[in-house]
């Protein structure tokens, strides 16, 4: 790897720490995440640090700052999945042995409640989150060995390097943007499909590391029409204007209905009444064009369309982008199984690296956080 790629994937994987991973964790709802949102500079901070230094003790003393991190986001996956899936697996089997007459209710998930069979269908959308959740684990093991200058597992350094920034990037902001576009899309089968095939590239493309080519590339092909899919629905979602502004950012409108903005929230418009405006306590008609005057305490209309349309442009380039970098990367793998020609890795790393990482990453996750937080996962 050349010495300028060499800098830029260390500055990509600086965005990874200390942009990616607390914009990105601020849109999963998982259990003990909000002290690890909380202490995250901490341990991002020196590792990111740490890509600066030479190789050596300090460089790795630093870069083990984030391990802790890592593993409580690792801990925090393996949490979530025991409280969703194991009592929802517990009371599949129930199902199973009662007599046929028997009707086992779905019940909703709660503290101290099982988890009913309508909380099954939400496994895609659990199977991205925890894929983002455990993904940086891999990252910081990787990120350790590269600056200690150890050779883990005996791979290079710089593939260790690579490592760690394809597991931000791929193995975290990818998993939970599939997670998020399957919620919004009402865990449909693309959703679904996403929000599984995203992760099982990652994990293919992980075992390829350690067995051949070809089954990284047949990762990297899963990976691909996972992330296209994303980008398909993600389209989709700008296209159809699915985005309404509220003042505290933009929320997806209920589809199939029209969205009426209030200042705490867009609420559906009822279609059987004329919208009207409170004066003094009294309902006054609305205007005879039907529109509703904003009152003082609203964000302007004009100011909610700039605002709905920006966050359109992010959803529209992280779209763009991955229907771009995914094929590089498919090409990427094709040439190294097949040994026929594709760009160096200094390239990719300028190329797929920087524009997943901007146009992909960053625009899709902005995008979420002004679509509003507390997206569903469950």
């Amino acid at each position: 790897m050349s010495a300028w790629s060499r800098a830029l994937l260390d500055l990509l994987i600086c965005a990874g720490l200390l942009l990616v991973m607390p914009l990105g964790l601020r849109l999963l709802a998982a259990p003990g995440l909000a002290g690890v949102r909380r202490l995250w500079l901490l341990a991002a901070a020196p590792a990111a640090a740490s890509v600066w230094l030479p190789r050596g003790w300090l460089a790795a003393s630093l870069a083990a700052a984030y391990v802790p991190a890592t593993a409580a986001l690792a801990t925090s996956a393996a949490r979530l999945v025991s409280a969703r899936w194991i009592p929802a697996a517990r009371l599949v089997s129930a199902v199973r042995r009662a007599p046929a007459a028997v009707a086992v209710p779905a019940g909703p998930a709660g503290p101290g409640g099982g988890v009913g069979l309508a909380r099954v269908m939400a496994g895609p959308r659990l199977v991205a989150a925890a894929t983002a959740l455990v993904a940086p684990a891999v990252a910081g093991s990787a990120l350790v060995a590269e600056r200690a200058g150890y050779r883990l597992f005996g791979f290079d350094l710089d593939v260790l390097a690579l490592t760690v920034a394809h597991f931000h990037y791929a193995g975290f902001a990818a998993a939970l943007v599939a997670g998020l576009v399957c919620g919004l899309d009402g865990d449909g089968p693309a959703g679904r499909l996403a929000a599984i095939s995203v992760p099982a590239g990652v994990a293919v493309v992980f075992v390829g590391f350690f067995t051949s080519e070809w089954v990284e590339l047949a990762g990297a092909a899963v990976l691909t029409a996972g992330m296209w899919l994303v980008a398909a629905l993600t389209w989709r979602l700008a296209r159809d204007g699915a985005v309404s502004v509220t003042r505290g950012g933009a929320v997806p409108a209920p589809s199939g209905r029209a969205a009426s903005v209030t200042g705490g929230g867009a609420a559906p418009a009822p279609s059987d009444r004329t919208p009207s405006v409170t004066c003094g306590g009294a309902a006054a008609p609305a205007p005879s064009g039907g529109a509703v005057p904003a009152r003082s305490d609203q964000t302007p209309s004009v100011t909610r369309g700039r605002a709905a349309s920006v966050t359109g442009g992010l959803l529209v380039t992280s779209a763009c982008t991955l229907g771009v970098t995914m094929l590089l990367a498919l090409d990427w793998a094709l040439g190294r199984a097949t040994g026929l020609p594709h760009l160096p890795i200094s390239w990719m790393v300028a190329t797929h690296g920087l524009a997943n990482a901007l146009g992909f990453a960053l625009c899709a996750l902005v995008a979420w956080q002004r679509m509003g937080r507390g997206s569903e996962w469950g």
